[in-house]
């Protein structure tokens, strides 16, 4: 049996499925739902086989979303475990419909803590070199965003520093050397033949709840985010079934699995 990679992967996003206990409540058509979604990363970032260790849910972010605080519950907020609109602005859950706290509670209890007791307990059960948050984005931020508009890069790496990996600030921290992260980001450049500008650390994302909950001195971790463009395009994704096209996949997978083993060989 081939010996698999010291690695982690994560992808928190990429579930397309409303909880049982929502059905009658959540407003969201198939396409809200893969598109508020990291769609098709479960596919992307499909390493199980390779890596010591791997976990991912089917549950739509829109409807709990693990990369948030616990206790971040608010309804009139976009933004929380358990939020009101998607990142398009689509409204969730029909009027008057938002889950009070009795079903909230039973919510995380089912989906939200049992993702992230495993990964402490991967953690525990099988070292590794680092761990990877795996995510995608929109090609520029949405409407309703900070941004706008705004065009995004290739990838987006973070650790919640800065633009260059460092704190931010003398009580600032990281969830990885800024070594580390930093030559992650060349050799993605390198691997997907893209300039090295268009690999940014921490923007526009500086790095969610699970890297910055999870990490330690003898666990480093990086949110990985990829450009929906290099999948989600006309000449490579069909909208009507919400799949892409022969080969798109594979491809991208393989030149990422590259990149990681890259990575693991510089540490």
């Amino acid at each position: 049996m081939k010996k698999k990679a010291p690695v982690l992967i994560s992808v928190p996003h990429g579930g397309n499925r409303v909880p049982t206990e929502l059905k009658k409540h959540c407003s969201l058509t198939p396409w809200d739902l893969f598109e508020d979604s990291d769609g098709i990363t479960r596919d992307i970032y499909d390493y199980k086989d390779r890596v010591i260790s791997y976990i991912d849910t089917p549950i739509a972010r829109a409807t709990i979303d693990l990369n948030r605080r616990r206790e971040d519950i608010d309804p009139r907020s976009s933004e929380g475990v358990i939020k009101t609109k998607t990142a398009s602005g689509a409204k969730i859950y029909t009027q008057g419909q938002f889950p009070g706290n009795s079903l909230s509670e039973a919510l995380l209890k089912k989906y939200y803590d049992p993702y992230h007791r495993k990964l402490d307990s991967l953690l525990k059960q099988h070292p590794v070199k680092f761990a990877l948050d795996c995510h995608s984005m929109d090609p520029s931020g949405p409407k309703f965003g900070k941004k706008p508009g705004e065009r995004r890069p290739t990838f987006c790496l973070s650790n919640g520093g800065d633009s260059s990996g460092f704190p931010i600030g003398k009580k600032g921290y990281v969830t990885c050397s800024p070594t580390l992260i930093i030559n992650f980001a060349e050799i993605l450049a390198q691997t997907f033949k893209i300039s090295e500008d268009d690999v940014l650390l921490n923007d526009p994302f500086p790095g969610g709840h699970i890297i910055r909950s999870h990490y330690s001195e003898k666990t480093p971790w990086i949110q990985l985010e990829i450009n929906k463009k290099l999948y989600l395009s006309q000449d490579k994704f069909d909208k009507r079934s919400m799949t892409c096209f022969p080969g798109v996949i594979t491809k991208l997978k393989e030149q990422m699995w590259q990149a990681i083993q890259k990575l693991l060989a510089s540490v």
